[in-house]
């Protein structure tokens, strides 16, 4: 035999503490006045009382609440159980069911509740027997079972939370757990946690490195070369990796021919060869030598370190002057050997391009009929361009150049003679571009002086040509006293004035 004790169903919220009831805990009202009257049901079974169901709905707290599934429950029972008493004359008492009528009963029709879809999509969802399961829990008998439902969903959503949107079966971590000094991610041992220090969320990452959220900001690299790439050097762009989601990187080199531009930022820990690591571009960097031995300097707290033009990746606290460019990678925050930390923030000024170029040969037009390319043969200094086929000047970066030239000439024989100058870019004259200066006398001297403002797209080129009238105009050097320096038949100039 089998008694049913509808008053153990609840006698868990039974004995909750009164003071919830005095607080206005209507759920828990009503359910104590829903067991009286079905005590006094069973007490009475022929006492002629109303319908549970009539019953149920007198005690809603209005329309707008949902109904009491519980009720439900407990009035599709008590129905079934009288109709089986009814039946069998012999068995007064409803406690006294036997188990084998109960069995034999239908079951009432179950309406799903928003808790059970929502149990029911999520199950479908964790086939896999590693996912995290719902317990097996039937429809709720009392607001235990509901309770536990509803620990399942928060469960749940605090799983989605850590796997982030998206994170689904893409999540790594077989295991998040809530610990005192933060949340662990496991396999793989890392942790987030708060750092009260510093005001600010750390997270551990694979490499080592530690993101401080809010203070720092990295570039993920990656390093392809068979080298190790210490903490602390400042790194540039030179591709990047087979899969295509990280640069790859070199040591910087401040040249003549350094591109700002593709400066990283300095590297947060180690990297080894073939793996991935981390480079700053805002944020600390600690952990390294900031006493300026190993570049034969002496750093201080405070010192701006601009990118080393002797030493690639490594800093210098006096700033570079052309050819080299002017990077302020960091300054030093703490001075040490091995604890020595700097705070990384690059400042890239604009580099602009430039070049000087000579023509320490005489030169001489071979007719009055045709131009003749001037030629160059020394660079005094460049940075972004350079001489190619001895007359042009080429650009390896685009921009907009003012090109500026002296040319010395002389005249042989007593007559007037015409000269002619102009520039051609990639080998097709510029409109409007000729000048002509006129030489008298010999033995007399004769120094254009012209400009050009030309805009250049990387690998083009400018070249220069005269013509004359007479051959007797030619481009010379002429004799200089000792006191003073020699005349370069050509001087050439080339100076960026905009990006």
């Amino acid at each position: 035999m089998i008694k049913i004790s509808l008053k153990n169903l609840v006698k868990e919220d039974l004995e909750r503490p009164v003071e919830r009831l005095s607080a206005g805990w209507q759920p828990i009202v009503q359910k104590i006045e829903q067991v009286k009257i079905v005590e006094n049901f069973i007490a009475k079974p022929r006492a002629g009382m109303k319908s549970l169901i009539e019953v149920q709905t007198e005690l809603q707290p209005s329309k707008k609440e949902p109904v009491n599934e519980l009720v439900q429950s407990f009035a599709a029972q008590i129905e079934e159980q009288e109709k089986i008493r009814v039946s069998e004359t012999t068995k007064p008492n409803v406690e006294t069911i036997t188990e084998a009528k109960i069995q034999a009963a239908p079951k009432p029709i179950k309406e799903e509740t928003l808790i059970d879809k929502a149990s029911a999509y999520i199950a479908s969802q964790t086939k896999n027997e590693d996912s995290y399961q719902q317990p097996a829990v039937v429809t709720p008998a009392n607001f235990s079972e509901v309770s536990r439902k509803l620990k399942f969903l928060e469960e749940w959503v605090s799983k989605i939370s850590m796997a982030g949107p998206g994170g689904g079966d893409g999540n790594p971590f077989d295991k998040v757990e809530l610990m005192e000094r933060g949340v662990r991610f496991t396999p793989t041992p890392r942790m987030m946690y708060w750092n009260n220090t510093e005001d600010c969320v750390n997270i551990t990452q694979a490499d080592g490195s530690t993101l401080q959220v809010g203070l720092e900001n990295y570039i993920r690299v990656y390093n392809n070369t068979a080298n190790t790439f210490s903490n602390g050097t400042f790194v540039e762009f030179i591709g990047v990796d087979a899969e295509g989601d990280a640069p790859t990187f070199r040591a910087f080199v401040n040249n003549a021919n350094a591109q700002p531009l593709y400066s990283i930022g300095v590297l947060t820990t180690d990297v080894l060869s073939n793996t991935h690591g981390r480079a700053t571009v805002l944020g600390l960097v600690r952990d390294i030598d900031t006493t300026g031995n190993a570049v034969g300097e002496s750093w201080s707290y405070g010192d701006i370190l601009w990118a080393n033009p002797n030493y690639p990746g490594q800093f210098s606290k006096i700033k570079p002057t052309a050819p080299n460019i002017a990077i302020s990678v960091a300054s030093v925050i703490k001075v040490g050997v091995t604890d020595g930390t700097i705070l990384v923030r690059p400042t890239v000024f604009p580099r602009l391009f430039y070049g000087s170029f000579v023509s320490t040969q005489p030169q001489t037009a071979a007719n009055t009929t045709s131009a003749f390319a001037i030629t160059l043969d020394r660079t005094e200094f460049a940075s972004g361009f350079l001489i190619e086929n001895n007359t042009r000047i080429k650009a390896l970066n685009s921009g907009l150049y003012n090109i500026q030239v002296s040319i010395q000439f002389s005249s042989t024989n007593a007559a007037a003679k015409d000269i002619f100058i102009f520039p051609k870019k990639n080998g097709v004259n510029i409109p409007d571009s000729s000048s002509v200066f006129t030489i008298t006398g010999n033995g007399t001297n004769l120094v254009p002086y012209l400009n050009y403002i030309v805009s250049l797209n990387a690998n083009e080129y400018v070249e220069l040509f005269f013509g004359v009238s007479d051959v007797a105009a030619t481009i010379a050097s002429p004799a200089v006293p000792a006191y003073s320096p020699n005349i370069p038949p050509v001087l050439l100039t080339v100076t960026e004035v905009a990006l």
